[in-house]
């Protein structure tokens, strides 16, 4: 039986599918007089293909960006979104979604499920961000659905159904050995060695490396102004060790505004620096390391070569020594006789 005017019409697809049966409306006519329809889905039944034209209440705004991809909606969510915080917020935000919420770009973004969302911070849980981190990604992506909602896109949040989990106990860090730093001074010139080392001798976060521009990088101070993560380590100085200083400015030479980029010219992801990190150290033979056993090397050494805390605090960009020391700082046995021979 043929459908009124208006109602959409069902067709049965050829061919053998999980799905035969498209439910189709006409929203309007192009210039031709010829009808412009929008699919409102794929069904097993005829039944309820016809369920859901009965219950499909046109959206033209839906329908504009029912192609558009999640880069696009996420565009749109910065520049109104943009208007109403702060420089030093927006920059924030870009950081941890060019970092960690990129990914999602290439996905369609009415074709989003939870499990799509949830496969993501999965994914990043493996990778070892902080819980913190995960926080703030689920927070940006939740942002970018209010603002659908708002605009009529969606009609559900579909990231504050995201589970976090629950915080887990820091995995014991290893820091590098003087045996392993040597192997890297005598590599420098291998893939990306030579970045391990400036985080060795800086004590920077991998995000701050890889968001560093040269033109936070003062050599007649012998300096670096950097951070990220808290109000302790926002805007601090960070000496440049003379032994880096090379490294650097060979790094600086690249006709990009970062200092550390990739043989495409672009900044490196989280995930790709990871994997090269890897794999640097697995060609010259060094145990397996985190990024971060970097940065506790760094709170490390300084410690041992009785740095001023006040000034290990300050490099690490920590609000107490406390933190440093209790997380930061570990001491092998023969530090510790070094240490007791002292008294």
């Amino acid at each position: 039986m043929r459908n009124p005017n208006g109602f959409g019409t069902v067709v049965k697809l050829s061919g053998k599918r999980r799905k035969p049966y498209v439910a189709k409306i006409t929203i309007g006519w192009d210039e031709k007089g010829k009808q412009r329809r929008h699919i409102v889905g794929y069904f097993t039944t005829k039944q309820e293909a016809l369920k859901a034209l009965g219950s499909f209440e046109y959206n033209p705004t839906a329908v504009e960006f029912s192609k558009l991809k999640f880069k696009e909606i996420a565009d749109r969510w910065f520049t109104e979104h943009c208007k109403n915080i702060s420089e030093g917020t927006l920059k924030s935000y870009k950081l941890i979604y060019n970092q960690y919420v990129k990914d999602l770009e290439i996905l369609t973004f009415l074709e989003i499920k939870l499990f799509h969302l949830q496969g993501h911070i999965d994914k990043l849980r493996e990778q070892e961000i902080s819980t913190g981190t995960l926080k703030r990604v689920k927070s940006i992506i939740s942002m970018i659905y209010s603002w659908a909602i708002k605009n009529e896109i969606v009609s559900k949040n579909l990231a504050e159904l995201i589970e976090i989990g629950k915080h887990e106990a820091k995995v014991e860090r290893r820091i590098f050995t003087n045996k392993e730093i040597k192997i890297l001074w005598e590599n420098q010139s291998e893939d990306l060695v030579d970045t391990i080392l400036i985080l060795l001798y800086t004590g920077m976060r991998i995000n701050e490396l890889m968001s560093l521009k040269k033109s936070d990088i003062y050599l007649d101070k012998m300096g670096i102004i950097t951070g990220s993560k808290t109000e302790a380590g926002k805007d601090r100085f960070i000496p440049i060790n003379e032994k880096i200083l090379p490294l650097i400015k060979e790094r600086m030479k690249n006709k990009t505004e970062y200092l550390i980029i990739t043989n495409r010219f672009k900044p490196y992801t989280y995930a790709g620096y990871r994997k090269g990190f890897v794999n640097a150290l697995y060609k010259l033979k060094i145990e397996k390391h985190t990024i971060h056993d970097c940065r506790h090397t760094t709170a490390t050494l300084l410690s041992n070569a009785g740095a001023n805390p006040t000034a290990i605090k300050n490099i690490l960009g920590h609000s107490d020594y406390k933190i440093t020391e209790k997380i930061y700082t570990h001491k092998d046995e023969d530090e510790l006789l070094k240490a007791i021979n002292m008294v």
